[in-house]
């Protein structure tokens, strides 16, 4: 298959999952969540890899990398857009406070016991593999809070609360991941240069957002501000493989810095970028079906699953006491921009082994999850 194959082919998964899976009807939660998971296109990502029928090549696969890095850059700037300060002005200073103690508690305690376990077994993941990890497992599921938010078992505000714990437990994800490029970069700099090329990267950002500011001035369709955007977000691509940075961090930087500019119709332009997310979603899924590798991850993966639980029950238990009692035994699960995150740091050089148990660890929590809301009869199917 060769790469205008590869990018009809993309088109068409990224059309049906916006168009067609949404009118398949479903009315049990475990195949609502495995319909809007991506899990299909994950399945169909491993069948038509190279480790199956081979018709997705490892060459066709390498040719790919800008067409994911752009799905990525996508889901990025839509998390930017949600960093509006006016907006964010409107919510409690309670629910930051709780949401940060609550993101950065599960943080340490998945990379301590994740450090533990290293030293006691491994003794492979480096300092920053299992930061990375831990920055992933801490990103709670904006399905299976969405799930607990619409139950009885809460009321208006505290559904309120957990939604948005959910979607600043994504920003917090995104920015973290940020940092530890930064990180990464400054560890390895050869020279003063190299820390001018890493600053670079953002102001080049701040400065193509000015030119959308301009731009979109002049555009009287929203369709046409929507192909500027689509461009920029090629352009940040192709500036994260240049200056070797996060393409998701630095569309996360573009979608903040627009989202602050005045004159810009916030409020629509999340609408429409939004609309196209779950579809995109589902070919980052594919993708990752594509490159998985099952195999000598086992381990790694069942500890890491098992850390991840142990951690998010505590952090309930500690930073949300009264929600924990309702809840019972209850995890969130891991969300999709956990494995965006993961898949941003394999396009820039970190193991697939890292990938797929995230992969399987989200799948894993978030059926768990599902399956505990079932149980309990906590909503209704």
């Amino acid at each position: 298959m060769n790469l205008i194959l590869t990018l009809v082919f993309l088109v068409v998964l990224a059309v049906l999952g916006k168009y067609v899976f949404p009118k398949i009807p479903l009315n049990n939660l475990l195949q609502n969540f495995l319909n809007f998971s991506g899990f299909y296109y994950l399945l169909l990502g491993i069948l038509l890899g190279p480790y199956v029928l081979n018709i997705f090549t490892q060459q066709v696969i390498e040719q790919s990398y800008f067409v994911f890095s752009l799905v990525l850059g996508w889901t990025g700037f839509l998390i930017g857009l949600q960093l509006n300060f006016k907006q964010i002005r409107r919510f409690q200073k309670t629910y930051y406070f709780n949401a940060l103690l609550y993101f950065l508690l599960n943080l340490f305690l998945i990379m301590g016991l994740l450090s533990i376990a290293n030293y006691l077994i491994f003794n492979k993941l480096t300092f920053l593999e299992r930061l990375l990890l831990a920055v992933a497992g801490s990103i709670s599921s904006t399905i299976t809070i969405g799930l607990l938010a619409r139950t009885k078992q809460f009321s208006t505000r505290e559904g309120h609360f957990l939604e948005f714990l959910a979607a600043f437990d994504n920003v917090l994800g995104v920015l973290a991941l940020g940092v530890l490029f930064a990180v990464f970069q400054f560890l390895n700099r050869q020279s003063e240069t190299d820390l001018i090329i890493l600053v670079s990267a953002y102001f080049i950002v701040i400065f193509f957002s000015l030119i959308y500011k301009h731009l979109s001035r002049e555009l009287q369709s929203f369709e046409a501000q929507m192909l500027v955007i689509l461009s920029i977000i090629l352009i940040i691509v192709a500036i994260s493989e240049i200056l070797q940075n996060s393409v998701l961090f630095l569309s996360a930087i573009l979608g903040m810095t627009i989202a602050n500019l005045k004159g810009v119709n916030i409020k629509k332009l999340y609408l429409l970028v939004q609309e196209w997310e779950k579809p995109l979603n589902f070919i980052l899924l594919f993708f990752i079906g594509v490159v998985l590798q099952i195999k000598a991850v086992f381990v790694l993966t069942a500890l890491f699953l098992f850390i991840v639980v142990i951690a998010n029950l505590i952090t309930e238990r500690i930073v949300l006491k009264k929600f924990s009692e309702k809840m019972g035994f209850q995890t969130f699960g891991l969300s999709t921009v956990s494995l965006a995150i993961m898949l941003d740091a394999y396009l820039s050089g970190a193991k697939i082994e890292l990938v797929s148990a995230i992969v399987i660890t989200y799948f894993l929590t978030n059926i768990f999850s599902i399956y505990y809301i079932k149980k309990n009869r906590m909503i209704a199917e």
